[in-house]
């Protein structure tokens, strides 16, 4: 069957063909002049627009490095001076053992007590010749008599002495006694005083460890807000880059968009048979019809 081909174009206007030119011209470039196909793009070094550290920042870190083990002097001056009260506390419990007394007996204890017993001796002597005169008087003078009273006297005597170095021994040894006991009961007060200071000691330690943690968390607060804020204007900066990199091709974009609602220049091809009511076409078509006939039968009688 004979078909008939029909070729349709469309173009656009005029007016408009021109602006499509230049678009193509702008997007694939012409002699001697690249288009934006053929043209690089810059490409922003992105490290430029990462805000560093801040001042406030680095001196944290500083600080953080340099307050590392800055609690340790403390916790050794405390650990010394609490040591050195566990001493004093043995010291005063030394003081209430047997024989700690002696360190505290009055040493002029003895001088008083020799002075005392001269003056006893004294007046015993004065009462023996007291004695030996009413002797004489009563005419009894060496008799038996007198050696009673002698004997007597004397023993009197030396009960005195013997009770006054009694007493003053008694004297001192509970004045020493007592003494210990004062000076134990005063090292347990400066030893558990000490041993207080010792664990004060070693609280400012601490304290100045959780102070300069806070110290160091301000100032990175600070230099977080200051690093926030410079990434923001670079962040900025960038977009602004990217916008001046990406606006041709953004003009392009509306243009295109603007070109895309008319139509462009198009080939179309449509087929249709061909007219058959002419004699002649019939007759052509009859004969190539018997044609095929015959070839078919040329066929079997072949296979024959």
């Amino acid at each position: 069957m004979a078909t008939e081909t029909y070729t349709t174009i469309q173009q656009l206007p005029e007016n408009l063909q021109k602006y499509q030119e230049q678009m193509l011209a702008t997007v694939f470039g012409t002699e001697g002049q690249p288009g934006l196909v053929g043209t690089q793009r810059p490409v922003p070094d992105y490290q430029q627009f990462i805000q560093p550290f801040t001042q406030a920042q680095q001196q944290a870190f500083q600080q953080a490095q340099q307050g590392l083990g800055a609690y340790q002097p403390f916790l050794q001056a405390g650990a010394q001076t609490q040591a050195t009260g566990i001493g004093t506390l043995g010291q005063a419990a030394q003081m209430f053992t047997p024989g700690a007394q002696q360190a505290f007996m009055n040493p002029y204890q003895q001088a008083v007590t020799q002075e005392a017993l001269k003056e006893i001796s004294r007046q015993g002597d004065i009462a023996q010749q007291q004695a030996s005169a009413q002797a004489v008087k009563a005419g009894a003078f060496g008799g038996g008599r007198e050696g009673v009273v002698r004997a007597e006297l004397g023993r009197n005597i030396q009960d005195i002495k013997s009770q006054r170095i009694a007493e003053d021994l008694a004297r001192n040894y509970a004045q020493a006694q007592q003494a210990a006991q004062q000076a134990g009961l005063g090292l347990g007060q400066v030893g558990a005083v000490t041993g207080q200071m010792g664990l004060q000691q070693a609280g400012l330690g601490q304290l100045a460890q959780q102070l300069g943690l806070k110290d160091i968390g301000t100032l990175l607060d600070i230099g977080g807000m200051q690093q926030q804020l410079g990434q923001a204007g670079l962040e900025a900066q960038l977009r602004r880059q990217q916008e001046a990199i990406e606006e041709p091709y953004t003009r392009l974009a509306f243009a295109s968009d603007i070109l895309r609602g008319t139509p462009y220049g198009m080939t179309s091809i449509s087929q249709r048979p061909a007219d058959t009511t002419s004699p002649i076409a019939q007759g052509l078509g009859l004969g190539l019809t018997a044609l095929g006939g015959l070839g078919s039968l040329g066929s079997i009688f072949g296979k024959g």
